[in-house]
Order: C-alpha cells, then structure tokens, then sequence
C-alpha cells in the first residue's frame, strides 16, 4: 500500500491516516500523503500508458488500499480538445479545452466521488451525505448506489431543477434548502450523530480532493508530462485546485516533471466572489476592466514568465505579502486603480498603512476595490518591505477575514457560488505560490461564453463558460502573455442548467429541525 498517512498543508504535521475530519489542530487541511520512496521504485510512465483510459489508471496515487472497494462507473480520462482556431485569434500560443462534462454523472464530480464513496465502502459506511449546488449531489446518488451506500443529500432550493431531479432518480433521499450550500452544510453537521451519515462535503474526508487531483495527472500525460503555463478554472469550493496544485506537486517529486507550476487563475461569477475578495489582500487579483502582472520574488524570464531558481518551484506556497512584487500595468477599460488598505471613509493614497492589519481592521477596507466589479477596478498592491511588513499569521488572518465575509448578492446558483469555501487560506496560498490570479465575471459575459462554446459545438456550463469568458478579459487586459500555453476547464454541460420545474414531491427545509418534523421523529 502506497498510502502512508496525512499530513498538514499549513504546518505540515505528519498524522496518521483517517477517513474523517480533515482538520489538523492549527486549523489547516490536512492531505493525504504517499509513500514517494516505494512509488518511485515501481511506478513509471510507461507502466501508466499501458493501462485502461480511466483515472484509476493512476491508482498508485490514489488513498484507496483494497482494490475491492474501488467504486468506478468509467469516469476520467476526458478529452482535451485544442482550439486551434482561436489561437489565431488571442494572443497566446496554445489553447486547450478538458471536456470534463464527459465524466458519467455529466461533471467533473464524478472524479472525486469515485474516490470518495471507494473510501466509504472501504470504511464500512452504510450512509452519507453531502451539501451541493447540484452536481455534487448528483454525483454522490450515483456513486454511493454503485455502492450500495445510502445518500441524503442536501441542495439549496434555486439550484438547476433538472440537476436536483437528477439526484432522486439514483435513489438518494433529497432535500431542497432554503438557503445557500454553507446552510444545507449546517443541516448535516446538526443531524450526522443522530442520521449516521459521513459527510462528504468539501474537504471533509479526503477522496474528493484526490479524485479530483487526477485532473492534473491526467491533464500533464496528454500534453506528454509537461505543464501548461496556464490553468484557468471555476472556483467554488476549491477542491479541484487544491487537488491538480497537490498533484503536480507529486509530480515534480516523482521527478516525471520539471519546471514550475501553472498559473492557476480561479475564475468566479459577481456577487460570490470569496477567492477574488480575499486575493486583494495580497494585490494579486485582477479586475475585468485593468490589468496586473505578478511575481515572486525570484528573478522572472521575460519570455516565458516562468520563476528561475535551483528547482524552478517554491516548496512552501507564498503566504505573505511581503514576498510579492508587483507591476500594475495601464489598460483595460477604465484602468482605474483604488489605493490598498484605506479607509471607508477615506478611499485614497493617503489611507496607506505601513503596520501589520489586524483580522478586525479588515473592515475598513473600502467595499469599491472588489476586484472584477462593474467598475472594473483593481487594487494596487503593497509592492516594497516598507508598504507590505505583513508577517504570515496577519496575512491570513486579513486574506480570511475579507473572504469570509458572506457574499452570494444575486449570484446564480452554480458550483462557483461558494460564499464560504472550507478553507480559503489554502487557495490563496496555490495561486499566489503559481504567479495566478483570480477573476470574477459578470452574467452577462458568462451567458455570451456559453453562446460562444456552444457555436463550436461544445455543450458548457455556467462554471465552464466562465473560464472562457475569464480568459478572453485576462487577453484583453494583457495578463496572458503571448507565449502563453493556456488550458481551461469546461466542468460540466450546459443542458443540465436548462430551467424547468422542481419535482413538487421534494421537501423544502430550512434546519435539521425541519428535516426532524418532514420525517416525524420524536
């Protein structure tokens, strides 16, 4: 078994293995980790080739220890279709397309729920649930009925109707919330005790990111073991780039990849905007009407963009924004730039703090400089020593505590509407660590994405449509380079979002109380 425990992305404790609470002490998430001594002597790239076009093909890298339990209906091993014609049109050099709305529940959750309900049954669950916006959801009913696990699951009440229906037809017991998912999440941890069922949600056992890692594997072997410059993908709860930042880590361990890690760029919609708020903080978000390079603090190439140094990659993700420079370039429609860390009252130049912004201090940030904004403006960051001596705990307390802040103000329900993400820290470390940035994106430029995609013949998602609509604003305010290998992620199809009528059999809860009283229970 090639599985050797958990250990702390934050702190990096080495734990034992568990298949519940995924929580270390120091508050971080804890991730499973692999025996790289034991895999780098039997596993090459040439044993993978040989094996079945699925993700399991990479099942030496994956917690499951008793291949009777692996749960699989097909998923994986998606094509990435290149979008040749359109690299004539953008200024970059390659574009790609991961068509993962061909997974077997319709989205990319099929990944992480193979490896989550193979988990279950390898513990001996008999029931699970999980809060959704909806594919989650209907990715959990199919796997655990593979498995012959219970599902309850848990979905706010506005999400796409033919996705919640979705979920009854597998046999899962379903539920509509009154609320947004960190309320149907709520609802699970009130009643787990009493119900017995194991919470799947986001970062609440460890298969999901794992499955979801094989993303990454999967997308390095088609571009034959190497990187692209860039990943752009629908941000919601962050398992997805939690697990492809976890799996090129792994990668570059092994010694299959050199080099440094893509830039991820989270892209979100506007009014649920928890990454692109929190990564102000550390001025690395980018608005939809100006523009912003970043980079470490290692010397940069001009050509490629990519970070020079021993290895090319920091072992430790960024955390401080004190380990940041910047160049805020002109352009983009109103290039406007808002003054970091002023005053409500104040907004302007004069509102720089050179000390260290306690959690509570948070609140003075003006509400105007949310990046991706109707006013398209961006935040200067803090760009000397000087300007930025934020020590690591006063950067995460700030990035926390301005992403935490509960955001979902007409925002649609998809899988990007996350108001709460699990742990937002962790995802602001991987896209300041890649030289990333985040993104959000009106509804318009989403709807007219899914117009696009759908003219070439390809099926999008809301969460999938905007990565190509993130991507044509990072082309028009230049923070894509011309040299630029680009790949963007279409995490489910669009006629799974086609609006029709709830089932009028569902219940509709507001509180585990609400679900006691549906079912009777004294």
């Amino acid at each position: 078994m090639n599985r050797l425990g958990l250990y702390c992305s934050r702190c990096s404790a080495k734990l034992p293995f568990r298949y519940l609470d995924m929580k270390c002490d120091c508050g971080g998430t804890l991730l499973v980790d692999y025996d790289w001594e034991r895999i780098r002597r039997t596993l090459t790239k040439e044993v993978i080739q040989t094996r079945y076009p699925s993700m399991w093909r990479y099942k030496d890298l994956l917690p499951v220890s008793n291949p009777d339990c692996i749960t699989t209906l097909g998923e994986g091993w998606t094509p990435l279709l290149r979008l040749k014609a359109w690299e004539q049109k953008l200024p970059i050099r390659q574009l790609w397309l991961k068509r993962e709305e061909q997974n077997p529940t319709g989205s990319f959750k099929s990944r992480g729920f193979s490896v989550a309900v193979s988990l279950l049954k390898e513990l001996g669950a008999t029931k699970a649930a999980v809060p959704s916006n909806g594919n989650a959801a209907g990715a959990l009913a199919a796997y655990a009925a593979c498995a012959g696990i219970a599902a309850s699951v848990f979905i706010p009440l506005d999400c796409p109707p033919l996705i919640v229906d979705e979920c009854p037809l597998y046999g899962a017991a379903t539920y509509l919330v009154d609320g947004f998912i960190h309320d149907a999440a709520a609802i699970i941890e009130d009643g787990k005790q009493e119900q017995g069922w194991v919470n799947v949600g986001t970062l609440k056992e460890p298969g999901r990111v794992e499955g979801k890692k094989t993303m990454g594997l999967e997308l390095a072997e088609q571009l034959n073991w190497t990187f692209p410059d860039v990943i752009i993908y629908p941000t919601g709860g962050g398992s997805g780039i939690i697990g492809m930042w976890k799996a090129y880590h792994e990668l570059k361990a092994m010694g299959w990849i050199d080099g440094p890690l893509p830039r991820f760029v989270c892209v979100q919609e506007e009014g649920c905007q928890p990454i692109v708020d929190g990564l102000i903080v550390f001025g690395q978000a980018v608005g939809s009407g100006g523009a912003k390079e970043t980079t470490t603090s290692e010397q940069v190439s001009g050509d490629s963009g990519q970070v020079n140094g021993d290895s090319g990659q920091r072992s430790e993700p960024m955390t401080t924004a004190s380990e940041i420079t910047t160049n805020v370039r002109a352009g983009g429609v109103s290039g406007q730039i808002c003054e970091p860390m002023t005053t409500a009252s104040a907004g302007g130049v004069s509102g720089q703090r050179s000390e260290p912004m306690t959690s509570e201090q948070a609140s003075e940030i003006t509400t105007n400089v949310r990046a991706g904004g109707v006013s398209g403006q961006i935040c200067e960051p803090m760009t000397t020593a000087s300007e930025g001596a934020v020590n690591e705990q006063m950067g995460r307390e700030l990035a926390g505590a301005r992403a935490a802040e509960v955001r979902a103000d007409g925002a649609s329900p998809t899988g990007m509407r996350v108001p709460k993400p699990p742990d937002v820290e962790l995802i602001l470390s991987i896209i300041v660590e890649s030289g990333g940035t985040a993104i959000a994106l009106s509804k318009s430029q989403i709807a007219d994405a899914t117009r696009t995609l759908g003219s070439q013949g390809i099926s999008s998602s809301p969460e999938g449509s905007a990565t190509w609509a993130g991507l044509l604003a990072l082309c028009d305010n230049g923070w894509l380079r011309p040299s630029d290998s680009v790949v963007l992620f279409n995490t489910s199809h669009a006629m799974k979002y086609t609006q029709l009528a709830h089932s009028s059999q569902l219940p509709i809860i507001r509180s585990y109380e609400d679900y006691r009283k549906h079912h009777l229970l004294p």
